[in-house]
């Protein structure tokens, strides 16, 4: 059996509901694992930033406002870990990503012709 349009027809279009869209999303989430979920670890901020200097020897290097996120704050020690967290306005505070060999660049980047 084939299925085709009459003459002067047009074609169905899909249009995209917010049902469809949430629909969409929560198949999406659901298919992430656990492990992966559960990278994002939030807490108080003391509590994070205790542990940071506990366990890592991190202490804040740099940190800047981003609004209305919060505040971003990037740790790192000595022997090169780094942790990036943020900061709500609620207080709640989430790690977004660590890693190694952390670099504090201390030389400024001047653009040509900006006055020194």
């Amino acid at each position: 059996m084939r299925f085709s349009r009459r003459k002067g027809e047009k074609p169905m279009k899909l249009r995209f509901t917010p049902f469809i869209v949430f629909a969409v999303i929560a198949a999406v989430l659901a298919a992430v694992p656990a492990d992966a979920q559960q990278m994002r670890l939030c807490a108080e901020r003391d509590s994070i930033v205790a542990k940071l200097e506990s366990k890592y020897q991190e202490t804040r290097r740099s940190y800047g406002l981003q609004a209305p996120a919060g505040v971003f704050e990037v740790f790192a020690s000595d022997t090169g870990t780094w942790t990036m967290l943020l900061t709500a306005p609620s207080g709640v505070t989430c790690i977004l990503a660590a890693g190694e060999a952390w670099s504090d660049d201390k030389t400024a980047v001047i653009a040509k012709g900006d006055p020194v």
